[in-house]
């Protein structure tokens, strides 16, 4: 862990709902399930025990989203997920 910087996770999270388009897993219901259904959150807070329990508690732990996260709520018509005026944006 003295050696560990730090820990990022996922990818430009705000884009998930461009991605129903392009791939037929990712449906409107999924998005739903993600953001407002909590998904996402109870992950996150699952990573950072993991990551914890492995002994990197001092090890600032954090989600990847790209500059469309300082939009707004919505881009192209689409509403971005809540949690990144909230929880994950802290």
């Amino acid at each position: 862990p003295s050696r560990v910087m730090g820990l990022a996770v996922g990818n430009e999270m705000e884009l998930l709902f461009s991605k129903i388009a392009v791939d037929a897993s990712v449906t409107p219901s999924c998005i739903d399930h993600m953001w407002q259904g909590g998904y996402f959150w109870r992950k996150f807070v699952q990573w950072v025990e993991d990551f914890d329990a492995m002994g990197f508690r001092k090890v600032p732990l954090t989600n990847v989203f790209g500059g469309l996260v300082l939009a707004g709520s919505t881009c192209n018509g689409q509403h971005l997920p809540p949690q990144c005026n909230k929880e994950v944006c802290r």
